[in-house]
């Protein structure tokens, strides 16, 4: 089992001012048999009473409405993710099968990789090669924000040391 933080902001500007501003924020990673959100707050300015929220595919959000005029939206949300519960069984999305031009790896990420590959036992199943991929990658590479941006490549991010998903 691992514990890890995670930290959501954003800022929202808007070219004019509104009023009776009402949101959904969707910033709380799932919960399912593999992991759980431990301590999870969220806030935002302009302040506003947040309402924990849950849709009918079961995931959580915060909804809010911000009545007095503002140009601004700033969130954040952050807690603590429990992983590694138990085996995840849940099949992933096809979008996953095929490697884009942003994620295809390059030399710093295939000699990652084939650094790892020596530590798999024959009849490892994927679900554990990825959680040791994993384990290795987050033991080398930093979570920090403002490093990277949607035109930055898996490649590029890996070769730096930090970025964010995007």
């Amino acid at each position: 089992m691992k514990s890890l933080h995670f930290i959501y902001e954003a800022d929202l500007f808007m070219s004019q001012d509104v009023k009776d501003h009402h949101f959904l924020l969707k910033c709380i990673p799932m919960e399912n048999g593999f992991q759980r959100c431990l301590d999870v707050s969220c806030t935002v300015f302009p302040e506003t009473e947040l309402t924990l929220v849950e849709d009918g595919f079961g995931n959580r959000g915060y909804a809010g409405v911000i009545t007095k005029e503002h140009s601004t939206l700033l969130i954040r949300a952050e807690g603590i993710v429990e992983t590694g519960l138990a085996p995840y069984l849940v099949p992933l999305s096809p979008m996953y099968k095929y490697q884009s031009a942003m994620t295809m790896p390059g030399a710093e990420i295939t000699k990652f990789y084939k650094k790892l590959e020596s530590g798999f036992t024959d009849g490892l199943i994927p679900f554990y090669k990825t959680l040791y991929i994993m384990d290795n990658l987050y033991g080398n590479f930093v979570y920090k924000s403002g490093v990277t941006n949607v035109k930055t490549t898996a490649e590029q991010a890996f070769e730096g040391g930090a970025g964010v998903c995007q």
